[in-house]
């Protein structure tokens, strides 16, 4: 019998390549995502990330959050991560406190630093995907 892992928009029957990926962002600045916590996370040379889910609580009513990725890592930047793209909308976190979950389905190439910037308020954002 077959296990099925699912993160939001994928799946598949190991846990390998399943990744939750981290960072507190602080607002109007820019951060690569952390997996452990304080190294930041970059994908691996010969395989992509797929971003599937994203989790985040504002401290502010209508905190924003937006994902991208770069060619370093940033922490705390005024400035976000050389030749960066986004890659979402802003997500909303409506309510000060409350945690939000999107399935969501985006592509981080290989070798990059998956990051967020946060508008309005600070945020705790958990991202969720698959490294294949």
């Amino acid at each position: 019998m077959k296990r099925l892992y699912k993160l939001g928009t994928l799946a598949q029957d190991t846990v390998v390549g399943l990744k939750t990926i981290f960072k507190l962002g602080l607002q109007d600045k820019y951060n690569t995502l952390e997996q452990p916590q304080d190294t930041d996370y970059q994908v691996d040379a010969e395989k992509k990330f797929y971003i599937t889910r994203i989790h985040c609580t504002g401290d502010a009513a209508n905190t924003l959050v937006q994902l991208l990725y770069g060619d370093d890592a940033v922490s705390n930047s005024d400035n976000p991560p050389a030749n960066h793209k986004f890659i979402s909308p802003h997500y909303k976190c409506c309510t000060a406190d409350v945690c939000y979950c999107h399935d969501i389905f985006f592509e981080v190439p290989a070798g990059k630093y998956p990051a967020i910037h946060v508008t309005i308020g600070n945020a705790i954002v958990e991202v969720q995907g698959l490294e294949i």
